[in-house]
Formats: C-alpha cells, sequence, structure tokens
C-alpha cells in the first residue's frame, strides 16, 4: 500500500537573481538548548516522545536566506508529522511526533534536488524520573538520591521535572504530560523552552497523607508519581546546598538552596522559607537565595522557617536577592558544581531554634 506523504513547500519569496551555488544544508531542533555544530552535520534530538510539538531547523553554508519552494517532507506522517513552514533567516519546520515507529524526514529543494534527510524516531515511555528543582539549581543530584519517598508539605508548592524513558533512553520533547485528578491535591503543568525543552508538574497537597497520582503521557496511563504530604511538625531541622565558588568570577550569580529535613535527614519540599540579611531587613520568602560573587566581602544571611532557624556567610557585598525553586522560566536547569550534603566549603552553617541562646564558641566568622 503506497504512503501518504506530509509535504510542506515553503511560500515563495521576492528575491534577486543570483547563480547557482553549492549549498551544504543540516538539520538541528529545539530539545538540546544552544549549541555550535562545527560539523554541520545533522543534529536531532530523536527520540522523540510520542505526542511532543518539535520545532525542526533547517541550516545552510552560504547563507541562503530564500527558501522559496523548498519542501520538507515525512514519508510516514502518522509516525512524524510535518504541520507548518516559516521562515527567518533560516526555514523552521514545525512538527508533530503522532506515533511510535520511524520516519525519514528530507529536505527538498526548489529545483527537487535532495539536500539533506534524518531518520526520526518517535518513542512512548516505559519509566519516568521525577526532579525536585531545587537540587537542580544548586546542581547536587545527591538529594535526589535519597531512596525515600518523596515529602511535599502541607499547604507548599513543590515543583518537580518529569523526565521520559524507553529502555534507558531519554525521550526529547515537552507539553506530554497530565495526570488523573486526586482528592486533597492541586496541580500543576508547564512546559519550558528556553535552552532545552522541559516538562514539568506542580504539587501542592492540602490534607496529611500519602499520595499516588496517576500520571499520564499522551493521554495514557504510564506510571503512579508516590509522595507524602507531611505537616511541620515533621520538620526536624533546617539546612542548605550552596554552589560551589571554585572557579568564579567577581560578580558571578551564585545559588543557595534552603531545605527543610525530617529526622532521617529527608528533604521536605515546599516549605516556605522566609530570608533575613546581616541588619535583620527581610530579604523575602522563597527557598532560593541569590547573589553576586565577590571573594573580598562577607554578608550574613538567615532564613526562618517556624521556630527554627538557619544563618550563613556568603561571599558578597550587594544584597542578594530571594527566589523560588518553583520559578522554572528563564532557569531551566541548574547551575554550577555544587557542594552536596558533605562539603559545605565557603560559608557557615548554624542551626538552632528561634529565639533560643547560642553555646558559647558555637559560630565562627
Amino acid at each position: 500500500m503506497r504512503r501518504a506523504l506530509s509535504v510542506i513547500t515553503a511560500p515563495m519569496l521576492l528575491a534577486g537573481a543570483c547563480g547557482p551555488v553549492e549549498n551544504h544544508v543540516w538539520l538541528t531542533d529545539d530539545q538540546d538548548g544552544i549549541t555550535i555544530n562545527l560539523d554541520q552535520d545533522n543534529e536531532l534530538a530523536t527520540p522523540y516522545v510520542r505526542g511532543a510539538e518539535v520545532n525542526i531547523r533547517v541550516h545552510n553554508d552560504q547563507g541562503l536566506e530564500d527558501y522559496s519552494g523548498w519542501m520538507v517532507v515525512s514519508n510516514d506522517p502518522d509516525v512524524f508529522r510535518v504541520d507548518e513552514l516559516d521562515i527567518d533567516e533560516d526555514l523552521y519546520a514545525r512538527c508533530v511526533a503522532e506515533a511510535v515507529g520511524t520516519a525519514q524526514l528530507s529536505v527538498i529543494d526548489k529545483n527537487d534536488e535532495l539536500k539533506t534527510s534524518a531518520i526520526i524516531e518517535v518513542a512512548f515511555p516505559d519509566e519516568l524520573e521525577v526532579l525536585a528543582h531545587g537540587p537542580q539549581v544548586v546542581d547536587a543530584p545527591e538529594l535526589q538520591d535519597s531512596g525515600s519517598v518523596i515529602e511535599i508539605l502541607v499547604g507548599g508548592e513543590a515543583t518537580f521535572e518529569i523526565r521520559y524513558y524507553d529502555v534507558g533512553r531519554r525521550l526529547s520533547g515537552n507539553g506530554v504530560l497530565d495526570a488523573e485528578a486526586l482528592d486533597g491535591i492541586e496541580l500543576g503543568f508547564e512546559a519550558t523552552e528556553l535552552f532545552e525543552d522541559e516538562e514539568w508538574l506542580r504539587v501542592t497537597p492540602y490534607e496529611v497523607g500519602s499520595y499516588s497520582l496517576p500520571l499520564l503521557v499522551d493521554g495514557d496511563y504510564l506510571e503512579d508519581f508516590q509522595f507524602l504530604a507531611v505537616d511541620d511538625s515533621q520538620v526536624e531541622q533546617l539546612y542548605y546546598v550552596a554552589e560551589s565558588t571554585a572557579g568564579r568570577d567577581v560578580g558571578d550569580d551564585m545559588d543557595i538552596l534552603a531545605l527543610a529535613l525530617d529526622a532521617d535527614a529527608v528533604p521536605i519540599y515546599g516549605v516556605p522559607f522566609t530570608w533575613f540579611d546581616q541588619d535583620g531587613s527581610s530579604l523575602g520568602e522563597g527557598d532560593i537565595l541569590n547573589y553576586h560573587y565577590d571573594p573580598w566581602a562577607t554578608r550574613e544571611v538567615t532564613v526562618v522557617f517556624g521556630d527554627m532557624e538557619l544563618s550563613l556567610v556568603i561571599n558578597a557585598s550587594d544584597e542578594p536577592y530571594v527566589g523560588s525553586s518553583n520559578y522554572v522560566g528563564c532557569q531551566a536547569a541548574g547551575g554550577g558544581a555544587g557542594l552536596g550534603i558533605a562539603g559545605l566549603a565557603f560559608a557557615m552553617l548554624l542551626v538552632r531554634r528561634r529565639c533560643q541562646p547560642m553555646a558559647p564558641g558555637s559560630r565562627v566568622l
């Protein structure tokens, strides 16, 4: 049986006449952020997760801007469909990963010459990875590997990145996540596309208990996201993880993540921290403190939750500002090398009950 082709032709543009030029063409997508492709080979983050929208960019090495009459063709639009072409210096194909399988994507110029082609694979995940965003901000993957069920504070919002895998391979693409509604929790979904396509799940529980949230991918059930909703009585101590200052320059942005831990040192997410500057003025609410690195300056800041507080000294002369790991807009993934739980090298840690006197000698600046 003959397969239908998905063929989209670029609109005709007015352009001056020019002679034939040998033009090398290659493809990239919007899945892996900003890359420099010196080899000028196709660089596509296939396989794509089923249901994802994918933008394919057609490049050329001659500075060609007139793509009049060019076509981007899928030999199996039931698997990978080309919906629309846009021209903005380069040629962009707006595509959809429709179904599990493979398809060939071809670029054909106005003279019906094949310029390049690529095999596209679409897959459905067999497992998910759920990563709390806070540890990603400070590059602390060890916090994701506690082996315990994720804990979220009742009434607090926690944000998690969802990654898709098929037979151990990470699948690219986003915008395909959903969940079945459960009583007692509020959900939010967000897809970001700044440096790479990422999928985010926001969870706010309103009742203490154990939850199994059925997660759907492109409308089909995949697996449950299990978490515990706990109240503030489970918070035993405050903690922080900071980006390493090694190799950093004056003025570099640095992040610190505040954490609440339970009796087993398991992080509790969604905790509303308040930060204070060294003069006692409030810096704001959130779990992320951002400051500009200055190795010749020190500044004491304090983070508070309930009757607990944690004080630390940072290398900053300017007033820091407070953000939240629930914000995933410009910073969709974490920054530099993190210190982790075992090695907080540059700042002093002090945890105490708020308003409780400190023991002599308990503080070194």
